[in-house]
C-alpha cells in the first residue's frame, strides 16, 4: 500500500510540475520552466534509483539473510 500511494504521489507532481511547466511558458518564463523541469525529473529520477536499491536490499536480505 506504501509503494502504491508513493507511486501516486510522485506521479501526481510530475503531472503538477508539468503543468507549472506550461504556464511558465505561457508567460514568457522558460528558462524558469526549464530549470523546474530538470529539478522535477532528477528528484522523480533519484527517488526512483533509491526504491530499486531500497527493494534490491530487501531481496538480498528475504533470500541471503544479509542485512
Amino acid at each position: 500500500m506504501l509503494t502504491f500511494t508513493t507511486v501516486l504521489g510522485a506521479s501526481g507532481t510530475l503531472i503538477a510540475s508539468a503543468a507549472a511547466g506550461k504556464i511558465l511558458s505561457h508567460y514568457g518564463k522558460e528558462d524558469l520552466a526549464k530549470t523546474l523541469n530538470i529539478l522535477t525529473h532528477a528528484g522523480a529520477y533519484s527517488y526512483g534509483i533509491y526504491l530499486c536499491i531500497k527493494v534490491i536490499r530487501l531481496a538480498a536480505g528475504t533470500f541471503l539473510g544479509i542485512f
